[in-house]
């Protein structure tokens, strides 16, 4: 995946909900969970940026795979694999497992990261490139 826009423009405010379109985050107090928090917004940019038509079959796999799973779940897989990548090659497992914890407040990011864990990161990263 290649990042196709020129410009990133993030916005930083006081308190929000963190969004990937308009790239948006809030003040934290640690320069390490808003690095989090921004790179999570941004894996979710370029998968904004991948061909409806591959995204689209990319969903039908997991929609066959994981039928009974959420969306939210299910947009967080791929996701989730990258960013996993992402803390053990750049960062730390103490950070990975941080946001891991702090995903338990929601059932689909939860769920998406035990799927994660279950499959393996880097399956899910190869069978991404397979489907796409």
């Amino acid at each position: 995946m290649k990042w196709k826009d020129k410009k990133i423009i993030c916005y930083v405010v006081g308190a929000c909900r963190p969004l990937s379109d308009p790239l948006t985050i809030k003040v934290c107090r640690g320069i390490d969970h808003a690095i989090d928090i921004l790179t999570h917004e941004l894996i979710h940019q370029m998968q904004s940026q991948v061909d409806d038509k591959k995204w689209n079959k990319w969903l039908s796999f997991l929609n066959s795979k994981y039928p009974n799973e959420s969306n939210l779940t299910k947009s967080h897989v791929f996701l989730n694999a990258v960013h996993k990548k992402i803390y053990l090659e750049l960062f730390n497992d103490d950070r990975f497992k941080r946001d891991v914890e702090n995903s338990n407040v929601s059932a689909g990011y939860r769920d998406s990261w035990k799927i994660v864990d279950e499959w393996g990161y880097e399956n899910i990263i190869k069978k991404f490139k397979a489907i796409t």
